[in-house]
This record gives C-alpha cells, structure tokens and sequence, in this order.
C-alpha cells in the first residue's frame, strides 16, 4: 500500500485502553488519519477526539471497536449511525463465537461491512507456539 494511499485512510478507534491505544499510535505513526473515542476521555495524540461512537466512525472506511465484550454490542450499536456505505466494522473485542455471529449480523442489517474473518492471519487449524505450549486455533475460516 503506498503511503498516498495510507494517508488517505480515515480510521476510527473505539476504546483507547491498553490494545486501542497502542493500535492507534501506530496507524498515527504510519500516516493514517484516526478518530477516537473512548467513555473514560483517553487523549492520544495525533488522535482526533470524538464525543461519541457515532461521531467516530462518521465517513471513515474503517471502524476497529477494541473494547470488552460486555460493551460490543452498545458500542456497534451506537456507532452504526456514524457509518456511511462501504466501511468496514472489525470487532476486535474478544468475545463468543455466538456474540460475534450477532455482532456480524447487526452491522450486515444496517449495511455495513464486517471483518468475517478471525483478527489473526494464520488459517484455521494452524499450530500455533510462541511463548506458550502449542495449541490448536479454531475459527470459522
């Protein structure tokens, strides 16, 4: 993606605690034009404050909601209204495969598009290490 392209990209970034933050100073540091929102007030800089969901996700092609699952529901709900057509809502909350199954068809109701896919890029089924014991991913992919 070229960097004309990056500047191009308006994102929004629903909860700024430990993750949204951090995913947030990184789209800043490579270009991309994010507005925030988080209920406690977090201030990032380079972030454009907003005073709400909605208000976040107006006329961005991208909407990353990075808060807990109790609040993703509320959070895809009131965010909705700020959408235009073609963005894409990814919920990166960690949740219940039924809770996102419902996530995803509350934004595919109101016309907005959903990361169907896990947040992670490996295929389902992939062995997985690091720093933990080898475990076996599942996802619908």
């Amino acid at each position: 993606m070229s960097s004309t392209t990056v500047q191009a990209l308006r994102i929004a970034v629903l909860g700024l605690g430990e993750a949204g933050s951090a995913i947030a100073a990184d789209l800043v540091a490579a270009g991309v034009h994010v507005r925030g929102y988080d209920p406690r007030g977090a201030a990032l800089p380079g972030v454009e404050e907003t005073d709400s969901e909605s208000e976040a996700a107006a006329d961005c092609d991208l909407v990353l909601s990075v808060n807990s699952a109790a609040d993703a529901a509320d959070a895809l709900r009131a965010g909705l209204a700020g959408t235009t057509p073609g963005c894409l809502w990814a919920d990166l909350n960690t949740a219940s495969p039924t809770l996102k199954r419902l996530l995803g068809r509350t934004a595919g109701d109101a016309g907005t598009g959903t990361g169907g896919r896990p947040a992670w890029p490996w295929p389902s089924g992939t062995w997985t290490g690091g720093n933990h014991r080898p475990r076996r991913t599942s996802s619908p992919g």
